[in-house]
């Protein structure tokens, strides 16, 4: 997970500079996020399914061939420019993951959690104390920033989706508090264990919002 919202924020935030195909953004928007939907095999089966379901190259790949067969079956090409959409969303989540030095299951189901590939067994960098929890903490402010540039999509194309702006508006809102309320675990030293299952709990919904504003928005991004 390499702060989830970051490469959707990226994406919007320098569209105008690069020509996207119609369908292509969101879908990619859609692909980087939905990687981190892993969340939910993680809190109910544990370390078992962490960085597995959807952080490997075959889900990549079967993503891809799903889509493209059933634009082949509808016979309506936007189905292409979507399935490279997707897969370049989920192939940039994947790469980030790894650059930052995050266990991932690349090869899964070929190699358990266990073994899921990690950069910093062959670098052993040594983590910085309260890192990974403010790095986890980080997770909601970016969100929130997520939720300032879809609005910034709506004020561009008012025609479409106004009435969103104030769910988002509050989205923000929580995502905010929920950021405020870790750097308060944080500074009076809750277990780090047990700030990571509060973040899981906190992440899902929050991921599931994303998720939802962004197709929801597909007019207005395209």
């Amino acid at each position: 997970m390499t702060q989830t919202a970051i490469i959707p924020i990226i994406v919007l935030r320098f569209k105008n500079y690069i020509k996207f195909k119609r369908y292509f953004l969101t879908s990619l928007l859609i692909g980087s996020l939905l990687p981190d939907l892993d969340l939910f095999f993680y809190l109910i089966f544990g370390e078992f399914f962490h960085n597995c379901i959807f952080h490997n190259l075959f889900f990549l790949v079967f993503s891809f061939l799903i889509i493209m067969i059933y634009g082949e079956y509808k016979k309506d090409i936007k189905y292409k420019n979507i399935a490279f959409g997707f897969i370049s969303g989920i192939a940039i989540h994947l790469l980030l993951n790894v650059l930052t030095f995050q266990p991932v299951g690349l090869f899964y189901p070929l190699f358990s959690a266990s073994e899921n590939f990690n950069l910093n067994n062959i670098f052993k960098i040594s983590k910085i104390n309260n890192l990974n929890e403010i790095l986890k903490a980080s997770d909601f402010i970016f969100f929130r920033f997520y939720g300032w540039f879809l609005i910034e999509e709506i004020i561009k194309t008012p025609n479409y989706n106004s009435s969103q702006i104030s769910k988002i508006k509050l989205w923000m809102k929580i995502e905010l508090s929920i950021f405020l309320l870790f750097l308060l675990l944080i500074y009076f030293g809750m277990n780090g264990a047990q700030i990571i299952k509060i973040h899981g709990f906190l992440l899902l919904p929050s991921l599931m919002a994303a998720l939802y504003f962004t197709f929801k928005l597909r007019k207005n991004i395209q």
